[in-house]
C-alpha cells in the first residue's frame, strides 16, 4: 500500500468520525424524544460538519495578499464617452505630458 492510499484513509476515517460523533451526540441528547431522531440528528450533524467546513475554509490565508506586497496594484478604468469628451481627454493628456517633461528636465538640470 503506497502512502497516497494511507493519507487517503487517514483523511477517510477523520472524516468518519468527523460527521459520525455530531449525529451521535444529536440522537443521543438532543432529539431523543423525536419519532425522526435518525432524520433530524443526521441532517443537523451534516449542517454543522458544513459550517464547521466553511469556518475553516474562510480562515485559510489568501493566496494573491502573500505573493507580493510590495508591488502597487494599477487598475485600468475603461469609460465609454463622446467625441467631445475624447478629445478633451487627449488636450488634457498632452498638456500633462508636456508638464512631465519639464519636470524630468528641470530634475536633471
Amino acid at each position: 500500500m503506497n502512502t497516497l492510499e494511507k493519507i487517503g484513509k487517514v483523511i477517510l476515517w477523520i472524516l468518519f468520525w468527523y460527521y459520525f460523533t455530531p449525529y451521535y451526540l444529536l440522537k443521543k441528547y438532543v432529539f431523543k424524544h423525536s419519532k425522526r431522531d435518525r432524520l433530524w440528528s443526521s441532517l443537523s450533524s451534516v449542517v454543522i460538519v458544513f459550517i464547521l467546513f466553511c469556518c475553516w475554509v474562510n480562515s485559510l490565508p489568501d493566496d494573491d495578499s502573500s505573493t507580493s506586497t510590495t508591488e502597487p496594484k494599477v487598475h485600468y478604468v475603461v469609460k465609454k464617452v463622446g467625441q467631445k469628451e475624447l478629445v478633451k481627454a487627449q488636450a488634457k493628456e498632452k498638456v500633462l505630458d508636456k508638464e512631465e517633461k519639464k519636470k524630468k528636465q528641470n530634475m536633471k538640470s
